[in-house]
């Protein structure tokens, strides 16, 4: 299993070994505690202790983009600092040194705010926040939601896991890796197995070298789990066992009831991908006299979803993508043997569909906007 511990967000993944090639098992997981929610923890408490929530007061006491930087430069630049060396336990302390603008502007708030803290002292224009609010306020709450999401995708995971890699800049933290290690171990001696937990010699470098090696020779990668439920919108025959009445409606030209807004669903979430998976459905006009076809492609992160919108109207998936095709009839070839064929191909890291009108032999391609996919 890769742990991947950024500076935003946590990703997670569990492969095994096939042949030669890797299989990416689990659907790919995570959150967002990353190394910068322990910056804007710190920034919480630096709020609290001078009273001013957002640092309003002092944003609007002058020129913005300078007090701004201030801003910038005490959570990012200072803080950072000393956050990097507590994670590389070459201290039990974090000390914030604050600029002369700040320390004047804030004054009295500022000693007031650090009396009514423990565990936080100042002297000479400098924090000093000690390993145990260290501990619980700033590095804990990031450890915490780094750990249950870890737990919980080794629980979900049907390989028998025994190896995890630690990546990511916060994830080479040595703090972070003991962490994470003693809670790992602890779930699997309780089960009567051992595991271990590496962290590479440049835990920073390894997601950007895995995707130089991929690209180098995609074949490495025999299969992936499907991250999302991905297809289409149609209009399809009603069927009375099947359908909801409230999509129901007459096409006057084929004498039929029809139903509107189904998702024709081309990939389940979950779903084992092999990396050369590529997948085609065909469509016909709804009425003889269309000469263009609109295909909206979709995605959500549920399952079971039978329409792309609710009995309100609402979206109930996420549109990623759209092919418009022409599809011209000047034989007035009949409306049911106008084949559309529209094929999506998930080999690679981004997810490629297009449309091919059968009669002219015209073809459409759009790449889907995978990060929209990621937003439902």
């Amino acid at each position: 299993m890769v742990i991947d511990a950024g500076g935003g967000t946590i990703d997670i993944t569990a492969h095994i070994e096939v042949d030669g090639s890797i299989v990416v098992e689990n659907i790919p997981t995570g959150n967002a505690w990353g190394g910068t929610q322990i910056n804007e923890a710190f920034a919480k408490i630096l709020e609290g202790i001078v009273n001013d929530p957002g640092f309003e007061k002092y944003l609007a006491s002058g020129d913005q983009a300078q007090k701004r930087g201030d801003i910038i430069k005490i959570v990012y630049n200072e803080f950072e600092i000393d956050k990097l060396n507590f994670g590389k336990e070459d201290t039990e302390e974090i000390r914030v040194s604050l600029p002369n603008r700040f320390v004047k502007f804030y004054d009295r708030a500022l000693e007031a705010g650090v009396k009514r803290r423990s565990g936080i002292d100042y002297e000479d224009d400098i924090l000093y926040i000690s390993k145990d609010v260290v501990e619980s306020e700033l590095f804990g709450p990031a450890l915490k939601g780094i750990i249950e999401c870890t737990l919980q995708a080794i629980e979900d995971n049907d390989t028998d896991l025994s190896t995890f890699y630690l990546v990511g800049g916060f994830g080479g933290c040595k703090y972070v890796k003991r962490k994470v290690t003693a809670a790992i171990e602890k779930s699997f001696h309780g089960q009567g197995r051992s595991c271990n937990v590496i962290v590479p010699c440049t835990p920073q470098l390894a997601v950007a070298t895995g995707a130089v090696m991929w690209r180098m020779n995609p074949e490495k990668i025999k299969a992936r789990r499907s991250d999302a439920t991905y297809g289409i919108g149609v209009s399809t025959s009603f069927k009375d066992d099947e359908h909801d009445e409230h999509y129901k409606f007459y096409n006057e030209e084929q004498e039929e009831y029809k139903c509107s807004s189904v998702f024709d669903v081309f990939l389940e979430k979950g779903e084992l991908v092999q990396t050369d998976q590529v997948i085609t459905t065909s469509l016909t006009p709804s009425y003889q006299s269309d000469e263009q076809a609109h295909i909206t492609i979709y995605s959500t992160p549920n399952l079971g979803v039978q329409y792309t919108e609710d009995k309100n109207g609402k979206s109930t998936v996420t549109k990623i993508g759209q092919l418009v095709i022409d599809i011209p009839n000047p034989d007035n070839v009949p409306r049911d043997e106008r084949h559309i064929d529209i094929t999506m191909d998930f080999s690679g890291t981004e997810i490629q569909a297009k449309a091919k009108y059968r009669i002219s032999g015209e073809e459409v391609k759009t790449v889907c906007d995978f990060l929209s996919a990621q937003k439902n």
